[in-house]
């Protein structure tokens, strides 16, 4: 049986794909002083305001949540997994070809 998240680390995951995804746009120049960042925030305040009751929008946002989410913690552990293999090979582990064998 399967038990349900709780708030708190549905929080975290959250603000991880906030956090993320304030990353990804800074790296964009989509994030703070830019005009157009400026103009898109507004932009999208203004689409948030006027769709905040759609229960369909809610549902997508929730996705889309999810999906950042789901994608980052994916995305982590292949980086980590295939950082910690070529650590292990270059300190003396065996290499690709060995494992092969």
């Amino acid at each position: 049986m399967m038990q349900k998240p709780m708030k708190k680390e549905i929080g975290i995951v959250m603000t991880a794909a906030r956090r993320c995804r304030q990353t990804v746009a800074k790296g964009r120049g989509l994030y703070l002083d830019n005009p157009a960042a400026k103009q898109y925030k507004q932009w999208f305040r203004a689409h948030d305001s006027n769709s905040r009751n759609n229960s369909n929008w809610v549902a997508e946002k929730a996705k889309e949540q999810h999906l950042v989410a789901s994608t980052t913690i994916f995305s982590l552990f292949f980086v980590s997994f295939h950082l910690n293999r070529s650590i292990a090979e270059a300190v003396g582990g065996r290499s690709e070809a060995e494992y092969s064998q």
